[in-house]
């Protein structure tokens, strides 16, 4: 131990990067860490010395894996007096690193805290290749485009393993960062600003560098109007000394006739103004975003539309209109077809779903088991009552359930314009205590050529409950290979938060529209919930992914070479699902607060058709403003 410590110091001691001396890693403590912390000591004294496993020797505190509040508990309970660091936190394996914002709200809110390090940079897996492409296929069949995959423990033959926890990293073997790594840059970046006046469009600038002038950062804005960029402008260098903070004012101008169902976000991006020797002028090093309140007005509906046609028999109900088809299953009360213009949009059916392919994180807590209930409780759903009648202008279509064994009612209801739109109100209520649910939302098999997602909502990247402040919300647009990730060992992926509406569509423009209903609309949150109690992500804003596989092929499936390319695309409309967590992958759970606990909920979309060469936008516009309610005679 004293030979390796002593080579060490002597090796490095004139490298001014190197600002702390650790004497090693999960090696236990021992008299020979106490000498060695004094050998250290007598050839170094300028720098402090770590050691998680005894903290008696050294000048830090280091722990591993305290969640948020343990770290708070630490310090106002048990504090030794040292500065705390956590050597190891945020298990970044797999779809992981929610809550990060929380670990760093309360890091910056005592000065005793001295950061920590994500473990780890990078998945420690090795690229092989198949030992024959041609052999027999495995289910599901593996996806033969490349002839190569990622290997980990057990690929060689080798027990005991611990199998993928070797890859634990925000970057994938071949350097490929994680959809995670928005949100550490995000949370990490050391300029923040503050909204004090959004209208007006004050902000404060605040600087939290400790050493560093920001005289080599410049500031740039835009206005955008639901994603579209309509002013743009530059507040030049914002020279910050260490800590220091300036009121800056945004000098945007606001339409005078806003749009309705129209949202205003300023983002100040701050860029290198020069040259430095890790990146060049105009990388982006921190950004910030804010919404002005503004209060669009909503246009009255057109007049009511001509109620689409109801034809009913034992088999199935269709209800039909001008250029528009639906049919529902009459054994399960599913939509199985949506014809539009004579095209068909489906391949299967648009079904409940409250599961999801276990991340890795899931299967260290135990999730498969313990939530296993929710994992078919589709399947095992019984129809009590299926009905469809005239309403006014409208065709409804409403289905009640019996969940079993997940012991809960479901009644879903669709309610079909003239036009061809389909309001989905999906309201669940258990009848008995019951665990978490993984998700809460639909799913829809669509036809293959609809492989392209444009949507309103937080992104490029993939996003989720506990993970979505480093992701600013615009407009984007992505391929169904672009959306989704491959985590080396499959897993739920491509999520996307905060979703006003998303297109789905062909190369042409044309498919289907999904929007999320407001409040004063129709509710979209849970039933015990107040609308002022509704944070700013929380619907009525939905969570959507497209896949090229199933849940299931997800699910089976240990090494991405296994999943297939099916005929046809998963289109996910979620009202949520609960976090990623990422305390630790060995038994953590989500945060309380990105939890879907069992409770009633109820949740509402509108589904549109879309056409070649139409504004998404406007089109989910009119949407919603076909269903806003008109108040007439104080009614």
């Amino acid at each position: 131990h004293l030979d390796r410590l002593a080579r060490m110091v002597e090796r490095d001691k004139n490298h001014p990067s190197i600002i702390i001396w650790s004497m090693g890693n999960e090696a236990g403590p021992g008299h020979n860490f106490a000498a060695g912390a004094r050998l250290i000591k007598s050839l170094d004294s300028s720098r402090p010395i770590h050691y998680e496993r005894d903290n008696t020797v050294t000048d830090i505190h280091s722990e591993m894996y305290f969640t948020p509040q343990e770290m708070r508990d630490f310090v106002e309970k048990t504090w030794d007096g040292k500065p705390f660091f956590q050597c190891e936190y945020a298990h970044a394996m797999g779809n992981s690193v929610g809550n990060l914002d929380e670990y760093w709200e309360v890091i910056e809110s005592d000065p005793r805290f001295m950061g920590g390090c994500i473990w780890d940079f990078v998945d420690q897996g090795i690229r092989k290749p198949f030992s024959d492409p041609r052999g027999p296929r495995r289910e599901p069949a593996p996806n033969y485009a490349h002839d190569w995959f990622f290997a980990y423990g057990g690929d060689y033959d080798d027990r005991p393993t611990d199998w993928n926890f070797c890859c634990n990293g925000l970057f994938q073997p071949d350097r490929r960062p994680s959809p995670a790594t928005r949100q550490v840059k995000k949370t990490y970046q050391n300029i923040r600003v503050r909204a004090t006046d959004p209208a007006g469009g004050k902000i404060e600038i605040r600087s939290v560098y400790d050493f560093v002038t920001t005289d080599f950062v410049r500031a740039l804005w835009k206005l955008e109007e639901n994603g579209v960029k309509i002013q743009e402008g530059d507040l030049g260098v914002i020279a910050l000394a260490p800590g220091a903070s300036q009121e800056v004012t945004v000098p945007f101008t606001l339409p005078d006739n806003p749009k309705p169902w129209t949202e205003y976000w300023v983002t100040v991006s701050f860029v290198l103004d020069r040259d430095l020797p890790w990146a060049e002028k105009g990388f982006e090093i921190a950004w910030d975003q804010f919404r002005i309140p503004l209060n669009t007005a909503v246009a009255a509906p057109d007049k009511p539309d001509s109620a689409p046609k109801i034809r009913r028999s034992r088999s199935e109900t269709v209800v039909s209109g001008a250029g528009f088809e639906l049919r529902f299953d009459g054994k399960t009360g599913f939509i199985t077809s949506w014809k539009v213009g004579g095209s068909e949009l489906l391949r299967g059916a648009i079904k409940p779903n409250f599961w999801r392919a276990p991340t890795d994180n899931d299967r260290g807590n135990n999730m498969p088991k313990r939530l296993g209930r929710w994992r078919d409780a589709v399947d095992s759903m019984k129809l009590e009552d299926l009905k469809a009648e005239s309403q006014g202008s409208d065709a409804v279509v409403r289905a009640v359930y019996a969940m079993k064994p997940a012991d809960a009612d479901l009644t879903l209801e669709y309610r079909v314009n003239g036009q061809g739109a389909v309001t989905v109100s999906m309201d669940f209520v258990p009848k008995s205590q019951a665990p978490e649910l993984p998700r809460f939302g639909m799913q829809a098999e669509v036809v293959r050529n609809l492989d392209r997602l444009t949507w309103l909502g937080r992104g490029p990247g993939e996003n989720y409950w506990d993970r979505q402040t480093g992701y600013p919300v615009g407009r984007w647009t992505g391929t169904v290979e672009e959306l989704i990730h491959p985590y080396v060992r499959p897993q739920e992926n491509g999520n996307r938060v905060g979703v006003r509406w998303a297109a789905l569509t062909d190369a042409s423009g044309s498919g289907l529209i999904v929007a999320g209903l407001a409040p004063g609309a129709l509710q979209s949150w849970p039933a015990d919930t107040t609308p002022g109690s509704v944070p700013e992500d929380w619907p009525p804003y939905l969570c959507v992914s497209l896949w090229p596989y199933t849940m299931d092929d997800l699910d089976r499936s240990t090494h991405n070479c296994m999943l297939p390319r099916r005929d046809f695309h998963v289109f996910n409309i979620d009202w949520n699902q609960t976090g990623v967590g990422g305390d630790d992958s060995w038994g953590a759970r989500p945060h309380d607060e990105y939890t879907l606990f069992c409770r009633p909920y109820r949740y509402q979309f509108v589904l549109g058709p879309l056409r070649p060469g139409s504004d998404p936008d406007e089109v989910a516009r009119n949407l919603r403003t076909r269903l806003q309610p008109v108040r007439q005679d104080g009614k």
